[in-house]
């Protein structure tokens, strides 16, 4: 479930939702996440259904700039997962990623914009306004996401739907709090 997290860290910035938004509407600016932010999803595999929380667990300094570690737990019940990601404050940079316990390498897994367009999305957390999102990357094609980091919390991800070997897979926002 690493791949989750790697991906929605594409959109970890604030959304800006003005009137003209241009060809890429993303803002990027830093990461102002707060200790405590959390995320809660439902995970449908289909034949496998779970929850994964998402967080951001603590803040430390590296090389005396900021940073932040976020903490995803993945529950599906045959599996339990854990990703740990040491995210630099100034830029959003991977420093560290750590899964099950072992560091990993830090992919440089390009994403490919395929389409992306405001709309609206309906969740078991709510509707939101939304930019969706489809995309491509080396292991995975035609990924769905719909993303509102002005109005959720961390990087704002609502849904995701992702092919998989076994049928797509579908992520949706049961709930969020702020710090």
């Amino acid at each position: 479930m690493s791949f989750f997290v790697a991906v929605s860290l594409l959109f970890a910035s604030n959304t800006n939702f003005n009137e003209n938004p241009g060809p890429f509407p993303i803002t990027i600016t830093m990461i102002n996440w707060t200790v405590g932010d959390t995320m809660e999803y439902s995970i449908d595999l289909g034949f496998l259904k779970g929850k994964m929380t998402k967080k951001v667990a603590s803040e430390i300094k590296v090389d005396g700039e900021p940073c932040i570690w976020i903490s995803t737990l993945t529950d599906l019940t045959v599996m339990k997962d854990t990703v740990e990601i040491l995210m630099r404050r100034s830029d959003g940079k991977v420093l560290k990623i750590i899964h099950n316990g072992k560091e990993i390498a830090i992919g440089d897994d390009n994403i490919e914009i395929v389409k992306q367009e405001y709309t609206e999305v309906t969740v078991p957390a709510g509707k939101f306004k939304a930019i969706y999102v489809v995309l491509n990357t080396k292991e995975v094609k035609n990924m769905e996401i719909w993303v509102n980091s002005a109005d959720t919390v961390m990087d704002g991800m609502l849904k995701t739907i992702l092919p998989t070997q076994f049928g797509k897979a579908t992520i949706e926002l049961l709930s969020f709090k702020k710090g």
